[in-house]
């Protein structure tokens, strides 16, 4: 083979592992039912996380295929290789790193209570002994209501008790039940629950207690996915930018993210 071939061969190689990343299709996962960072509105996905990750995807060049699904589903999906990427108000945790990448933080959070108003018994979450407490399947929340069932015991009285610990597949209809009769309390994310509130429960939902167990969320990535660096660097440029505010000032306006 001729030197220029093999010159010309090279060169080739190198630029088409260099492409940018809009030479790339890839599927991202978004949870359907959790406004409002991300949820199906009017046939299509909308949200907080969807419009933000347009605006990252937008500075990669990177064109991609959202695929709803049920929040519990986001993690194994990548795991299994069905998704490139996945939003959904993840927080990012010791033990989901181990299995997934994340990008760089980009919004704040923590679990907050929420009953009904005409509830007094309820002030903090001591106080969900017992109690049957809605959340939504493989979330932090509901990691919190586990590990606090298994340091009382789920067979002593007055117990959280496994039966007591109520699993829907997103947040709406985890605080349906609650506004509706079908539990005593919601543990979630703060964002969502204050959303809701402001938005679905006419008057009929209040948070109570602290915030408890503060924590960040991130976009997600199967272990060593080289979109996690661009993800993170885009990111970066959205905030320091300007666009992220703008993002976030779409979907919270001024809401204040505590309920106090």
């Amino acid at each position: 083979m001729r030197p220029w071939i093999i010159g010309f061969l090279a060169t080739l190689a190198l630029s088409l592992a260099n492409l940018p990343a809009m030479a790339q299709n890839i599927t991202v996962g978004c949870a359907k039912n959790a406004a409002p960072m991300n949820f199906e509105l009017d046939g299509a996905v909308a949200g907080f996380d969807v419009d933000l990750w347009k605006a990252m995807a937008d500075k990669m060049g990177l064109d991609y295929t959202l695929k709803p699904m049920d929040f519990d589903h986001l993690i194994p999906a990548l795991r299994n290789g069905e998704l490139d990427a996945a939003i959904g108000a993840l927080s990012i945790t010791s033990q989901r790193e181990k299995i997934v990448d994340f990008s760089q933080p980009y919004f704040e959070s923590g679990l907050i209570i929420a009953v009904r108003t005409d509830n007094e018994s309820i002030k903090t979450i001591k106080d969900l002994r017992g109690k049957a407490t809605a959340t939504v399947e493989g979330s932090t929340s509901a990691q919190l209501l586990d590990s606090l069932n298994r340091s009382y015991g789920a067979g002593n009285a007055g117990s959280y008790g496994s039966g007591r610990i109520k699993l829907y597949p997103g947040l709406e209809q985890t605080l349906d039940a609650v506004r509706y009769g079908r539990a005593e309390a919601a543990l979630l994310d703060l964002p969502m629950v204050l959303y809701y509130i402001r938005t679905k429960s006419e008057g009929t939902l209040k948070v109570v207690g602290p915030v408890y167990r503060p924590h960040f969320y991130g976009f997600a990535f199967p272990l060593g996915s080289t979109l996690r660096k661009q993800a993170s660097i885009a990111l970066l440029e959205l905030m320091e930018g300007g666009e992220y505010n703008k993002i976030f000032r779409k979907w919270f306006g001024d809401m204040m993210l505590t309920p106090h």
